[in-house]
C-alpha cells in the first residue's frame, strides 16, 4: 500500500499498459505517457511482445517501483528511460523515439 501522497494526476486504479515480463523482473526502464488518452506504458527494456501484454493500476506499478512517482508530472506525449533501475530517469519528447530505435512494440536503447 502506499503510504506517501498519491502524486499523480491520474487516480491509482488507472489501468495502464506493462508487460508480465517487466513484473515479474520488477525492472522498469521505460516509460511512456501517450499523446491521445494520456495513457501510460510501463516496460522492462526489452522488446516487448503484444501477447506478453498485461493490464495493471498505476497503483500496483508505483508500488512495484516506487521511483515511477518520479515521473508523476512527465506530459503526455513524452517518455522516460533509463539503462538500469538505480539510475535516474531521463525524460524526451516523443517525437525523439525513432532517433533512438523505439517503434510501438520493440524497445531498444541505441544511445543514452
Amino acid at each position: 500500500m502506499l503510504t506517501d501522497e498519491w502524486p499523480f494526476q491520474d487516480s491509482p486504479n488507472t489501468a495502464v499498459v506493462t508487460t508480465v515480463q517487466a513484473v515479474e523482473q520488477e525492472r522498469i526502464l521505460f516509460v511512456m505517457h501517450g499523446n491521445e488518452a494520456g495513457d501510460w506504458q510501463f516496460h522492462n527494456g526489452e522488446p516487448a511482445k503484444l501477447e506478453d501484454s498485461i493490464i495493471v493500476s498505476l497503483q500496483d506499478i508505483a508500488e512495484l517501483d516506487p521511483s515511477i512517482k518520479q515521473l508523476a508530472t512527465l506530459p503526455s506525449g513524452w517518455f522516460a528511460m533509463r539503462k538500469h533501475p538505480e539510475n535516474d530517469w531521463r525524460c524526451y519528447k516523443s517525437d525523439s523515439l525513432s532517433k533512438i530505435g523505439v517503434d510501438s512494440f520493440q524497445i531498444n536503447c541505441v544511445n543514452d
